[in-house]
């Protein structure tokens, strides 16, 4: 993988999860470290929710449930972060 491709993964997340919020993802990606890594952070905890729903290990409720949880914490501080981006990041719509 190239950085570009792993960032471009890392953001797929963030979209699938907020679609309608996809511009404003992209800007923020852009040029705020702190925001990728949220983005980064929410990427490993989805991988790690799909390995545990292919899991056929004891503990499989209480894994899937914790990543459940930690991805939607982490969604919410994405919106909050995005909801208090200035203006034209926080735009929902290419200016094109």
């Amino acid at each position: 993988h190239t950085k570009r491709g792993l960032q471009v993964a890392n953001l797929s997340a963030a979209i699938m999860k907020l679609p309608d919020r996809e511009f404003g993802i992209r800007r923020l990606a852009a040029c705020d470290h702190s925001f990728r890594t949220l983005c980064e952070d929410l990427s490993d905890a989805v991988q790690a929710l799909e390995h545990w729903f292919a899991s056929a290990t004891l503990h499989v409720p209480e894994r899937i449930s914790e990543y459940q949880s930690l991805i939607e914490a982490l969604v919410a501080e994405m919106q909050a972060t995005l909801d208090k981006a200035p203006g034209r990041i926080n735009s929902d719509s290419d200016p094109g």
